[in-house]
């Protein structure tokens, strides 16, 4: 089943067990899902390049640990 049909099954399940109120969010996860899926993934984030964006902060530590990992 591809993803149009997925999405027409499930509005028209939807409209038959009366929750109209579900169409306007399978829209938007259906909008959602094709943008996903049509994102060029082979890029890093920020720099265009494999690896994070250059501003990317550290990660925080553990509590009770200072900015190198001592306690």
């Amino acid at each position: 089943m591809d993803l149009d049909a997925w999405f027409d099954h499930a509005r028209r399940d939807a409209a038959e067990q009366g929750s109209p109120g579900l169409e306007p969010l399978l829209d938007m996860l259906q909008r959602a899902t094709r943008a996903l899926r049509a994102a060029d993934w082979t890029q890093g984030p920020g720099d265009g390049g494999e690896g994070g964006a250059p501003d990317a902060r550290p990660p925080i530590p553990p509590p009770g640990r200072g900015p190198d990992g001592s306690r």
